[in-house]
């Protein structure tokens, strides 16, 4: 799909999109990633602005803030159209997961 966006074969970088699976919901964000940001590619591309929709907006919230695997692609989507950034989410460690103080030296 994205060589045919980047070429801007964009009827079939959408057929592809409409046949990708969306059984679970990490499928289902991932079309609705690819869905704006081809829309932001056509829009680029014809020189017209490109806003989100409300329901896109919602769409791209939901996933950034769910931190699940397609959060970072839908937190730079933001980041480009809305300039909203996010911290970053680093798992809490128990001790025995922590890395020593000091690291060993190199030889």
């Amino acid at each position: 799909m994205k060589w045919h966006q980047a070429r801007g074969d964009y009827s079939t970088a959408q057929s592809i999109l409409d046949n990708l699976p969306t059984d679970t919901p990490d499928e289902q964000d991932y079309q609705t990633i690819q869905q704006i940001h081809l829309q932001l590619d056509i829009a680029t591309q014809n020189q017209t602005p490109f806003s989100l929709s409300t329901e896109q907006n919602e769409a791209l919230q939901n996933i950034a803030l769910a931190y699940g695997t397609q959060a970072p692609y839908a937190q730079t989507l933001l980041g480009i159209l809305t300039g909203q950034t996010f911290d970053w989410q680093l798992p809490d460690l128990t001790e025995n997961e922590k890395l020593p103080h000091t690291l060993p030296q190199v030889p």
